[in-house]
């Protein structure tokens, strides 16, 4: 899903949101093969399968896996978004991605993605923008208030 808008100082905003290879399904309709790019020994601090919300692993892309390109497909959609924009527009372009990968700040800045409406997911706010400057990521932000859940007015003021 993407937004563009048209600021009134003049400036073209683009927004990418759910821009990372997604699938409502896990894996596939007819399941993935049980091998070891499927279901690797060792998946650090994460529960579930590597195909959670999102093709099988070995699902063949033009030169390789989905196992080897799905970080990728951010970076490459907004380096992509940035020079054809740059191109039509004769000016920078405003560009702002959920789904991120190294070197992707050169592109564009990074939106964190939906937060509950509460103190404990906007307290999770401060280090994950942070870190992300720290990763090169110098345009981060997250949604003020949450997104899910109504806001409360503590929230607000």
């Amino acid at each position: 899903m993407s937004g563009i808008g048209l600021d009134s100082p003049g400036f073209l905003v683009f927004s990418r949101d759910m821009n990372e290879p997604l699938n409502f399904k896990n894996g596939s309709e007819h399941g993935c093969p049980d091998d070891e790019i499927e279901n690797p020994q060792y998946l650090p601090g994460r529960p579930y399968p590597l195909r959670t919300l999102t093709i099988c692993m070995t699902a063949k892309h033009h030169s390789t896996i989905h196992y080897n390109e799905h970080n990728l497909v951010a970076y490459r959609e907004a380096h992509a978004t940035f020079d054809a924009i740059k191109e039509i527009r004769q000016k920078r372009p405003f560009i702002i991605s959920r789904a991120s990968f190294a070197g992707q700040g050169v592109h564009s800045g990074h939106w964190s993605g939906d937060i509950t409406s509460d103190w404990e997911d906007m307290r999770y706010t401060i280090p994950s923008m942070l870190l992300f400057n720290m990763y090169g990521m110098p345009m981060i932000g997250s949604d003020i208030c949450g997104f899910r859940l109504n806001t409360t007015e503590d929230l607000l003021y």
